[in-house]
């Protein structure tokens, strides 16, 4: 006779039996889980450095065309179309000079903050 019990005296057997292919299935799905925060770390770090180089492509274009540069991001944005996703980035843009190429830095707002 064949016992069917799943949850009796035949759980255990049934469980070793079907090791494997858990232990297979629980590493792909580690696998994904590793290859999708991968992912979006690197998506991340694309969009800093994306946006980092939008704003000096225009703080240079500035300073060929105009002699000086930005004193601020409201400038950059308003005559060079230079659009920043201000939810999800915080730009620190510090003048020294209107000589001197400003100090651009891009960090990304905590996740938490900007999510739908």
């Amino acid at each position: 006779m064949m016992k069917t019990k799943i949850w009796g005296s035949e759980f255990f057997p049934v469980i070793k039996s079907h090791m494997l292919s858990i232990i297979f299935f629980s590493c792909i799905l580690v696998f994904i889980i590793v290859a999708i925060r991968q992912t979006e770390i690197r998506r991340n770090a694309e969009g800093i450095r994306l946006t980092e180089e939008s704003i000096q492509r225009a703080v240079i274009s500035c300073y060929a065309l105009e002699g000086r540069y930005p004193q601020d991001l409201q400038y950059i944005r308003e005559n060079y179309g230079v659009s920043i996703d201000e939810e999800k980035y915080f730009v620190a843009y510090e003048v020294f000079a209107s000589n001197l190429m400003p100090e651009i830095t891009v960090i990304e707002r905590n996740a938490e903050e900007y999510e739908p």
